[in-house]
């Protein structure tokens, strides 16, 4: 089933081709999603844009089909600004095998041994479209065998984008995931953001697996085990720090549980969201799409800073 929600509007200060106010530019790759129509009052344009977070469950795995041309048709529709992957399960593999054209690769590998039989597991990355890219550079590649953190920051947009995947407790296996893992994770993304000079947009997503909080009220849902719950204080303590929304509030996985979620400062910066499931084949998470308008009445306008935005303005509707 799919999920609508509408969230306020925020601004955008990248033109509608999906380029930038002239700058200098470096490397970059690009992003896709789905786009909806906007309304609009005048003869000014609406500039939507998108971005997704999805727990890809291998982008390329040893022994399945690659996954990279579906985050591909899925970054190109619409030129999505960005896509932020968790479980990503990648290791040695070059950045050529996962090269999607008009975007960079951003990626933290799990650093955690693979096991004699089996897949290896964890990791997270980032596709960024080409003109944001151009400005970015990583602040943060963390594993400690249990949770992977990737950090971007744009000084020009004034943007820093960041994606977590927390592996779920396993002790009984030999792979436990406690407090003290996680809490490490957002200390080191909490000294990465840090560095950044002033108050930069902040967008964090990614899968936190943590079923039993309830995301509305920030507690523990009944049942919720010890550790947990020593997570969820870990995490109203960071964003506590930086004044940090959650918005996502429907399931996520395909057993109703909601571990995928998306963290925000600045709360204009998101017009509305989807969560639509995707084949089993590919995932049993759903695909997390952020949607975000402005109207832009001039060429001035479109070269102020993306300050509060995260809306690469993709596509422009005029009466």
């Amino acid at each position: 089933m799919e999920h609508t929600n509408q969230q306020p509007t925020g601004p955008s200060s990248l033109r509608t081709d999906g380029e930038s106010a002239p700058s200098d530019t470096s490397n970059c790759t690009k992003s896709n999603g789905t786009q909806r129509a906007a309304t609009q009052e005048s003869s000014s344009p609406t500039l939507l844009s998108q971005f997704s977070f999805f727990n890809v469950q291998g982008i390329a795995p040893q022994t399945q089909l690659s996954k990279v041309d579906f985050i591909k048709d899925h970054l190109e529709e619409g030129k999505k600004l960005f896509i932020g992957l968790s479980e990503t399960w990648i290791y040695n593999h070059l950045d050529a095998e996962l090269n999607i054209e008009g975007y960079t690769l951003y990626r933290a590998d799990s650093k955690r041994e693979k096991r004699k039989h089996g897949r290896f597991g964890g990791g997270t990355a980032m596709y960024i479209r080409d003109d944001i890219a151009a400005s970015s550079q990583q602040i943060l590649n963390f594993s400690n065998k249990v949770v992977e953190v990737v950090c971007t920051y744009s000084e020009k947009e004034n943007l820093l984008l960041a994606t977590l995947y927390r592996q779920p407790d396993d002790s009984s296996h030999g792979r436990a995931s406690k407090n003290k893992e996680f809490e490490a994770a957002l200390n080191s993304l909490s000294k990465a953001i840090s560095t950044v000079d002033g108050t930069p947009d902040i967008i964090i997503g990614g899968d936190f697996n943590c079923p039993h909080m309830n995301w509305k009220s920030w507690t523990p849902n009944q049942g919720c085990p010890k550790d947990e719950k020593e997570m969820l204080q870990t995490l109203i303590d960071f964003n506590s720090q930086l004044l940090l929304t959650q918005i996502i509030m429907e399931p996520t996985h395909y057993q109703g549980n909601l571990l995928d979620i998306v963290l925000t400062n600045n709360t204009s910066l998101i017009h509305s969201h989807t969560v639509l499931p995707v084949p089993g084949s590919l995932s049993h998470h759903s695909m997390i799409t952020l949607q975000t308008e402005r109207v832009q009445s001039s060429e001035q306008t479109a070269n102020r800073r993306f300050s509060s935005a995260i809306s690469a303005g993709q596509l422009q509707f005029s009466q």
